[in-house]
């Protein structure tokens, strides 16, 4: 009997839950639960096994598996429901449920307070007890044999109270005086408990002797922390050295274990070993004395007494026997006061010319450690406030992926550390880096978009910059109908042209150039245009464009086409829809003169006409027109190479506007007896560029004094136009 009891006992206070064990009564009665206990949703909802609580409520139950429905009678009230929906019916009304019925662990379960209201019964959930009391007038309780049976013990044993977990008996009795669980007296067994495991624990009596019991599968362990209530726990809460009293049961087992301690919380002022024990001096409060085996826990990982510091914060356990610490628990470590802080190094890894779009800078700081820091890279967007992570003790490294859209030139990275409300004054990185995170520009393109040629072979021309990294010239492509005719066009930095070699179909055209800097970001453009048949424009003529022209020079413009019409004509990209006079019906005149700053090399010459309708023709002359009166560019030295060694004369060639006069002045240095510098200057020399653009210098001797070594000429050429504007100065250096 009293096993039966027991067992009914274990069930009430130990069922089954999501968080904690849920005990149900009715009418003060326990409810057992043999199977699947109550449980507690996440939504906060008490669901308990249907079968039980219905029966102990009085009510008979039934299940039809073919349609899963559960009826419930008791009284004049009838009620049934299915699994897994979410309205059950009372009397054959529908009653909403706040959680289905559902089938856990082959235990249907219910939400409890559809299933004690439906017969009009009181329920009352304490949170604090995990108890759920449900009153319902003339239930009568329900008494079962076997295991989950509930029979009270006889009135003349005296009992004891056995706790739910986390609740004194007093505040149980608050709940409910009728719920506590009551066990028979058994005998016990008082002492310190020197060792335990899962299966056994040994306890060391007054007389010194040790005894080692067996633990009852179903030991309860109560806890007592120095004058609080004491409180059901985990066999894991009890540790060596704590003062127990145990009950054992019938089969001489530690059924209940009754463990007590006192506890003691401080700043360590100093912890030494002294004999068989270790003195521990507090900055408030009276020495302590510890056990040399007591067990240490620093922020919950093992330790030992030899580390605990000065100044860290601890929890003794003490055996309120002996009154020595069997345990100690390091809260809080000392922490170490911070003199200063500061950043002694930041460095990059960005250490091309350029970083683009998509790359990544790792940045290194170098500083007091343990600190918490941020670094910035001032004009970027996105890097304002970069954290700053501890890979070891005082290194840092923050790691950047830069953005598309920005530029910039001598950029930083500025780092700061703060500790304990010290912060270190901003260091900014010995090495500055540049970002072109921008594709070029491009400019204008012609054809235009939209327009209608009449000639099969249109120029097409255009302009693009970069403002970054600048323009690599070698790495623009011009695709025209799908057809790649980059090797065909003309590059500059500044802008490109091409001529087909044969007609182009008559209809639609599509174009494409696409542009890369140096830094290797890219921008592309799409046009399109379309050839149509000449009608409204018959010819067209430019005079001269035999030869280049210079400042002061007339280009004569004639063009046939469609009486009435508008006619205007473009020359390169710099003029643009001049118009033309109607000198007689269909015959359209005009004149350009070349000003001081023009600079065109083959540029196309173009003549659109409009008629009274509106449809647009346009055609090109026969030849480009090249014109040298503006400043040209640098000229290019194609011989000698930079870096190259020639022999006792030297040729100097390239390329420039055409017609222009190049001026070449050649240097050199080197040492006298390897140790004195000595320069001077070899001489003047001019030359003229042809039609093309190509110029070359005359055999230049390289007359030096004999006696220096280690010699370097130095080439500086610089070109000037028809106009007589200069251009810059381009140089190579090269050796004997």
């Amino acid at each position: 009997m009293k096993k039966a009891f027991l067992a009914a006992s274990l069930a009430l206070v130990s069922g089954t839950t999501w968080a904690q064990s849920i005990a149900v009564t009715v009418n003060g009665n326990a409810v057992a639960f043999p199977k699947q206990g109550p449980l507690q949703a996440p939504d906060g909802s008490i669901l308990v096994p249907l079968r039980e609580v219905f029966e102990s409520l009085g009510a008979a139950v039934q299940f039809l598996p073919q349609t899963r429905t559960i009826t419930a009678s008791r009284g004049n009230t009838n009620i049934s429901l299915q699994l897994g929906e979410s309205v059950g019916f009372v009397n054959g009304k529908p009653k909403s449920l706040t959680t289905p019925a559902q089938n856990i662990a082959g235990t249907t379960m219910l939400p409890l307070r559809f299933l004690s209201e439906a017969f009009g019964a009181e329920v009352k959930w304490d949170a604090n007890a995990r108890l759920v009391a449900i009153t319902l007038a003339g239930a009568k309780p329900v008494v079962k044999t076997g295991v989950g049976a509930v029979k009270l013990p006889p009135a003349e044993e005296k009992p004891i109270i056995i706790p739910v977990k986390g609740l004194t008996p007093d505040e149980i009795k608050a709940v409910n005086p009728t719920a506590p669980v009551i066990l028979p007296k058994t005998e016990g067994l008082a002492g310190v408990l020197t060792a335990i495991s899962a299966t056994e624990l040994t306890v060391k009596s007054a007389t010194g002797i040790p005894e080692t019991l067996a633990l009852a599968p179903d030991a309860i362990v109560l806890v007592k922390v120095g004058t609080a209530p004491q409180v059901r726990q985990e066999l894991s809460a009890l540790k060596s050295g704590d003062a127990v009293q145990i009950k054992r049961n019938s089969q001489g087992q530690a059924f209940v274990i009754e463990a007590s301690y006192d506890e003691r919380i401080g700043t360590i002022k100093s912890l030494e070993a002294l004999g068989d024990r270790w003195i521990a001096l507090f900055t408030e409060g009276p020495p302590a004395e510890v056990e040399t085996q007591a067990d240490v826990q620093r922020l919950s990982k093992p330790s030992s007494l030899s580390e605990v510091r000065p100044g860290e914060r601890v929890s003794l356990r003490i055996n309120p026997v002996t009154h020595r610490a069997v345990a100690l628990a390091v809260l809080e470590v000392e922490k170490p006061v911070t003199a200063k802080v500061e950043v002694l190094k930041v460095s990059h890894n960005a250490n091309q010319k350029w970083v683009k779009a998509g790359d990544t800078i790792t940045f290194s700081v170098a500083g007091t450690a343990a600190a918490k820091g941020t670094l910035r890279v001032p004009g970027l967007p996105g890097a304002e406030a970069l954290p700053l992570v501890e890979t070891t003790p005082g290194n840092y490294v923050a790691n950047l992926t830069v953005p598309a859209g920005t530029s910039l030139k001598d950029a930083t990275g500025l780092a700061t550390l703060t500790l304990d409300s010290l912060s270190s004054p901003t260091v900014a990185s010995a090495e500055t880096f540049a970002i072109d995170a921008v594709g070029p520009t491009l400019g204008t393109f012609t054809p235009t978009e939209g327009s209608e040629f009449t000639d099969p072979r249109p120029n097409f021309t255009g302009t693009y910059s970069d403002q970054g990294s600048g323009l690599d010239a070698k790495k623009v492509q011009l695709v025209v109908n799908g057809e790649d005719v980059t090797a065909r066009a003309i590059f500059t930095e500044t802008f490109f042209t091409y001529q087909p070699q044969a007609d182009l179909a008559p209809g639609p055209i599509l174009a494409k150039l696409t542009a890369h800097d140096t830094a290797g970001n890219e921008t592309s453009r799409e046009w399109r245009f379309t050839v149509i048949p000449t009608s409204l424009l018959k010819s067209f003529v430019a005079l001269p464009d035999d030869r280049p022209l210079n400042f002061g020079d007339v280009l004569t413009l004639k063009a046939l086409g469609a009486p009435g019409s508008k006619a205007t004509f473009s020359l390169g990209v710099k003029v643009k829809d001049q118009p033309l006079k109607e000198d007689s019906p269909g015959v359209y005149v005009g004149t350009y003169t070349v000003q001081k700053q023009d600079v065109m090399v083959a540029a196309p010459v173009t003549v659109t006409v409009t008629d009274t309708r509106g449809r647009t023709a346009t055609l090109k002359a026969a030849n480009a027109i090249t014109v040298t009166a503006g400043p040209p560019e640098t000229p290019i030295i194609d011989q000698p190479q930079e870096g190259a060694s020639v022999g006792g004369s030297v040729v100097l060639s390239g390329r420039c506007l055409p017609n222009a006069t190049i001026k070449v002045t050649v240097r050199y240095a080197g040492k006298r007896a390897s140790i004195l510098a000595a320069s001077g200057l070899i001489g003047e020399y001019s030359a003229k560029a042809d039609a093309s653009g190509r110029w070359a210098t005359e055999p230049i001797l390289l007359r030096v004094p004999k006696e220096l070594t280690g010699l370097v000429f130095t080439a500086e050429v610089s070109a000037t136009g028809t106009g007589g504007k200069g251009s810059g100065t381009a140089i190579v250096k090269f050796k004997k």
